[in-house]
């Protein structure tokens, strides 16, 4: 059996009362460059983007397709959903052995306390390399436990199988050049949905793009948890690049730069 790879979020916009009026939904940046990088490096992986289903879709999802690897994006709003979908992973028999890893805003600052509550293991900082790092010792057979596989990955967060304890690894300095990272895997969601959303209910679509990571303040519960107190800008040639993609294949009518 291949290898699985799940990337997903904890976002319903049909549970989201006060984005209902709005309907300005975004797709999941962060995922899509977690989701690129991976197959970059030779990992197949999917994106079960949660935006436009409900709790009980996902779940017959896994159900149907259990992941060997969930990695949930996670943030004040979404682990809501999120610790309530860990708790149910962990009381089916046929996810027994899906591990559940954890990163975003929200885990940089309460690693411990994701770990308690069924998170095998929790990226902080920066998720591509770590998350690389992790894929490739877990694909090789190593459990999330074993300190000979989880104690040289830095950004990680983990439980000791021997001791029971949670151990913080080093944190892994940030990227240097964003312009390593490939472009978003835009091809792993439903694009169409969300321009056709955006089309509904203004006349017009919309897709965001970064164009630099980190920023120059320090609110906690932004940017700054995960990228740290740096900003690093990715090459104009290569955000055109990706502008013109993006033009070429959904022919949105504005671009939100993130």
């Amino acid at each position: 059996m291949p290898f699985r790879i799940v990337f997903s979020h904890g976002y319903f916009i049909q549970l989201d009362a006060k984005e209902q009026p709005i309907m300005r939904p975004y797709p999941p940046l962060g995922l899509l460059y977690l989701s690129a990088f991976l197959q970059q490096h030779g990992f197949a992986n999917e994106v079960f983007d949660n935006t436009f289903y409900l709790p009980h879709d996902f779940k017959q999802y896994l159900l149907k397709n259990p992941p060997h690897v969930l990695a949930f994006n996670v943030n004040l709003l979404t682990k809501l959903h999120i610790l309530p979908l860990v708790n149910w992973i962990r009381e089916q028999p046929s996810l027994q052995n899906t591990i559940i890893v954890l990163g975003g805003p929200d885990v940089t600052h309460n690693t411990d306390a994701y770990i308690q509550a069924g998170a095998d293991a929790v990226i902080y900082g920066e998720g591509e390399q770590t998350m690389l790092a992790l894929v490739q010792a877990l694909s090789s057979g190593y459990l999330p436990t074993d300190p000979k596989a989880m104690q040289p990955i830095s950004g990680l967060v983990w439980r000791n199988a021997s001791t029971g304890q949670i151990t913080q690894n080093l944190p892994r300095p940030a990227l240097k050049n964003i312009d390593d990272l490939p472009q978003a895997n835009w091809q792993a969601i439903n694009m169409h949905q969300y321009i056709e959303t955006w089309k509904k209910h203004h006349g017009f679509s919309s897709i965001s793009v970064s164009t630099q990571r980190g920023c120059p303040y320090t609110c906690k519960w932004c940017s700054t948890a995960v990228f740290g107190q740096s900003y690093r800008r990715r090459a104009p040639k290569l955000v055109v690049k990706e502008l013109e993609y993006l033009r070429q294949n959904y022919n949105m009518d504005l671009i939100w730069f993130v």
